[in-house]
């Protein structure tokens, strides 16, 4: 029995593997390097949000040409009204997976869903800096005021939407989740075009200062905001209402 048990054995015995390592060389890694996934991720954002980030880049250097020709606090208070939206746009599309009901199929993928949500926020953020640093360029140029007066300037609304909208989320459904970075852009937007009697005095050089420390307490907020959302991401998306 034991010497049928070999012929058996020495019969069906598997060939040895051929092609193994150039095999592994080509599927091995299925996109698994930081460059394929981030290019995965990249493929991922709809076509129509960066339809709206282009236009909304276009509108914004369209405002800032006109500092050349008309009031430029004018000209600034509505561009600072345009970058809500910009910032409400990089929330909703960030948060995507949630909203669309794909948050538990990204959980059981090679990556984790807080490593997809973070790569398409990192995506993201570098095209929105490096557009909204274009515009403050701009600003500065047209108005004369500075690269860092300008920056300032426009990125104050734009981080004062995404910490109300992180704010938000916290509580919405996935339904509801791009209506609440929606409604934050609006009421932010709102907020400073109320604001318009008074753009002049807002955005003269004896109030920079406010700015400045505006800009520091709502970097410091998304920050901790940020923070919380990373500690917390798995089980607040698992929470699915």
């Amino acid at each position: 029995m034991r010497q049928l048990k070999k012929e058996l054995k020495k019969a069906f015995e598997a060939p040895q593997p051929q092609r193994k390592e150039e095999f592994l060389r080509q599927h091995g890694n299925g996109g698994g390097s930081l460059t394929g996934f981030l290019m995965v991720q990249l493929s991922y954002i709809g076509k129509g949000t960066w339809g709206m980030m282009a236009l909304i880049f276009i509108i914004s250097m369209l405002a800032g040409r006109c500092m050349y020709f008309q009031d430029a606090s004018q000209a600034l208070g509505i561009l600072g009204a345009i970058m809500p939206f910009w910032a409400g746009l990089f929330m909703s599309e960030g948060l995507k997976s949630k909203r669309n009901g794909m948050a538990e199929l990204e959980l059981s993928c090679r990556h984790s869903i807080l490593q997809v949500t973070m790569a398409r926020f990192i995506i993201l953020g570098i095209v929105e800096l490096a557009a909204l640093l274009a515009v403050g360029a701009g600003i500065g140029n047209a108005w004369r005021a500075g690269f860092v007066r300008g920056t300032v300037y426009i990125l104050v609304p734009w981080m004062a939407t995404s910490f109300l909208s992180l704010c938000l989320i916290k509580r919405s459904g996935r339904e509801n989740e791009a209506w609440y970075c929606l409604g934050a852009a609006v009421l932010v937007s709102i907020t400073l075009m109320s604001c318009g009697n008074i753009w002049k005095e807002m955005y003269s050089p004896v109030f920079f200062g406010c700015w400045l420390l505006l800009f520091a307490l709502l970097l410091a907020g998304n920050g901790y905001k940020i923070k919380w959302f990373r500690q917390h991401m798995e089980d607040y998306l698992w929470n699915l209402n």
